[in-house]
């Protein structure tokens, strides 16, 4: 909202609030009110030097309307509210005030943050929400120019340590420099820095042993050994993860996708059910390729078989747009999905004649093969 808006919307509500409660509701006085606008107006422009958007300019199209509208709007309700008693009065005067407020912080701290400009938070009245603007631009500019130093002028200790450590942490990993986290208050950020920088810099070199001086070094040694593990597809790099179920996801990630030429790499997957379920992707994958639901029957495990399966007809109704293909489905919740993705899309509209869309080609061609699917 433009905050000309709300500086007529306050004065509307001032002229009506501010006064004794009328029996009905006051008649607008064009005069009065454009004086009045062109009086309070100023304030905005004189509190946030240098915004752009209270200086003088042309007015858009229907803005000076829209604000005649609004100010109406707010001095008709106002007056209503006031023939019902003095209570109900000053329920609508005190909501209708932290609404004011409210928009008005979301409109000087939103041109704020656009411009980059803390001063234009200068506009918000209310001592905490004006904090929060001037926060959150410094927190964003610290944050675009990738400078520490600019979260020190947040105001808010939380959010300025919080501003400072992410990027103190992330020009010391950019930079591979250690030493830079020593800046950093608490040993959690200190520590937290380290591994980042440490981590970051045993992938680039594929060397787990960087993660030693770490406190969590079996988190960053995991790390390290899957992304190797992954690149090679090869399973067996995984060995030196020291918690059993990360080493059977290291392994299963590394033998994903090579399996699906040589699915015997995920008897390499040392947990039974992450191995089963690796051989019935790794099947599947060639079978929806192969066009062929024969293949499924080489995965060992009756229950993935079933799985492969219902996955190779779902997937392959699809692609053809064959609801028929569904009823060989046996999950029920595959069956309903399937059911839904594999209907026909609808004819094309008519022309703006009203003429049927012309019909297709008799002989189109043979169907595309289906795409060769990834993970499940």
């Amino acid at each position: 909202m433009n905050p000309r808006i709300v500086v007529a919307l306050v004065i509307a509500m001032t002229s009506v609030m501010g006064c004794k409660k009328p029996d009905v509701a006051p008649a607008p006085n064009p005069k009065a009110q454009k004086a009045a606008n062109s009086q309070k107006a100023v304030k905005p422009a004189a509190a946030v030097p240098g915004d752009k958007a209270a200086a003088p300019e042309a007015e858009a199209p229907g803005d000076a309307a829209s604000v005649d509208k609004l100010v109406a709007g707010v001095r008709k309700t106002a007056g209503t509210v006031a023939g019902l008693g003095d209570e109900t009065f000053t329920l609508y005067q005190r909501c209708a005030v932290r609404a004011l407020d409210d928009c008005a912080a979301r409109v000087f701290s939103r041109a704020a943050s656009t411009a980059m400009k803390p001063e234009i938070c200068s506009g918000i009245d209310n001592e905490g929400a004006r904090t929060r603007c001037t926060d959150s631009v410094y927190y964003s500019a610290a944050m675009k120019a990738g400078d520490p130093e600019l979260c020190l002028k947040i105001s808010r200790a939380e959010q300025k340590r919080s501003c400072r450590s992410m990027l103190v942490t992330r020009k010391a990993r950019d930079s591979a420099d250690e030493g830079a986290c020593k800046g950093l208050e608490g040993d959690a950020e200190r520590e937290n820095c380290r591994y980042q920088v440490l981590v970051n810099q045993a992938m680039k070199d594929k060397n787990p042993r960087l993660c030693d001086s770490l406190k969590d070094k079996d988190r960053c040694v995991s790390s390290v050994l899957e992304m190797m593990a992954r690149e090679k597809g090869d399973p067996t790099l995984c060995k030196g993860v020291k918690d059993v179920r990360n080493r059977a996801i290291c392994e299963m990630e590394a033998a994903r996708i090579p399996a699906r030429e040589k699915p015997e790499l995920c008897d390499k997957v040392s947990d039974p059910a992450m191995s089963a379920q690796c051989k019935a992707e790794a099947y599947l994958y060639k079978a929806v390729g192969a066009d062929d639901v024969k293949l499924c029957q080489k995965v060992a495990n009756a229950e993935k078989r079933s799985w492969c399966k219902d996955n190779y007809y779902s997937r392959v109704a699809m692609a053809r747009h064959d609801v028929s293909l569904c009823k060989k489905v046996k999950d029920p919740h595959l069956v309903e999905m399937c059911t839904q993705m594999a209907a026909p899309p609808p004819p094309p509209p008519p022309d703006e004649a009203g003429h049927p869309p012309s019909k297709a080609p008799e002989n189109p061609g043979p169907a595309p093969e289906p795409a060769p699917v990834g993970n499940p």
